[in-house]
């Protein structure tokens, strides 16, 4: 990226994120809100024991719903999966975006130049200019155990903040309103910690959902408050994400494994170690028509 453009990019981000700020009180819009606001709190009966291989996915699985709202400037969470300059993100936080930028800094950022989004999933791949340390995706479903350890990294509200979960089962995202009606497997995490005591996950839709060796095992989309619930994209809308993309990427250890692997009690160091690195960003998103209704 050139030096004039990269300048415009950032005045663009700074702008957006004024706005952003000043219309959500400074975390950014919660793109995919808690969908405790649109169904009762769902169950999940007969649940394995812990340990035990995740059933197969099925359309007994727990359903929860979610309605897509109109596109708003918004801030979300992308991580980078090649370095190269290819990051993964929940399809909701870029989607009706007039312009994307991943920050790198204060006053940097990156402009995202392609989006590609998963037609059945809220998944999508970011290609910017340049890129940072990626992370190694985990694409097959046969590693998920019930009561295995899940670690949540991005920037709720807006800010850092990382949580600690395990896996409960698998379940559904209906998203339906604005012309759209779709149904995905997910998988649901029982919410065990957070740091620091945030009040929203809205914002860390996009981060990665890491395993304890540091692998990516989902993408965070949803979250159930009420119920301490929290939803991600499952394994194979990652791989069909990355098939779609034409995809090779690097299957190494998560970045970090030098540094230990994430615990119950190293998981917010292990997060602020991805964003140091800019492993995990921040996704700006700005909309043409707020931004003429600014001028």
């Amino acid at each position: 990226m050139g030096s004039s453009g990269r300048i415009v990019l950032i005045i663009v981000i700074l702008v957006g994120v004024g706005l952003v700020n000043r219309m959500f009180g400074g975390g950014g819009d919660v793109r995919r809100p808690a969908v405790d606001a649109f169904a009762p709190p769902p169950t999940i009966e007969q649940a394995p024991p812990p340990g035990q291989p995740l059933p197969q996915a099925s359309p007994l699985d727990p359903e929860f719903v979610v309605e897509k709202e109109a596109p708003a400037p918004s801030t979300g969470t992308a991580f980078a999966i090649d370095d190269g300059g290819i990051w993964m993100t929940a399809r909701h936080v870029v989607e009706g975006c007039t312009e994307i930028g991943i920050l790198t800094g204060p006053r940097r950022g990156l402009k995202v130049r392609r989006v590609l989004s998963e037609p059945g999933a809220d998944v999508s791949v970011l290609w910017t200019g340049r890129g940072a340390p990626p992370l190694a995706l985990t694409l097959s479903p046969d590693v998920l155990r019930v009561g295995q350890e899940g670690f949540h990294v991005g920037y709720p509200g807006g800010r850092p903040g990382d949580a600690y979960s395990s896996l409960i089962g698998r379940s559904r995202l209906r998203t339906v309103g604005r012309g759209v009606r779709t149904v995905e497997p997910t998988i649901a995490w029982s919410e065990r910690r957070r740091q620091p005591q945030f009040d929203s996950l809205g914002g860390m839709s996009g981060g990665p959902v890491l395993d304890d060796s540091g692998r990516v095992v989902g993408v965070t989309v949803a979250a159930s408050i009420r119920r301490g619930r929290i939803i991600s994209a499952a394994p194979v809308s990652m791989a069909n994400a990355v098939r779609r993309a034409s995809l090779r990427l690097p299957g190494g250890a998560g970045v970090g494994a030098d540094a230990g692997l994430p615990s119950a009690q190293t998981f917010p160091r292990y997060g602020t170690r991805l964003r140091r690195e800019l492993t995990v960003a921040k996704v700006v998103c700005l909309v043409d028509g707020h931004r003429r209704r600014r001028r």
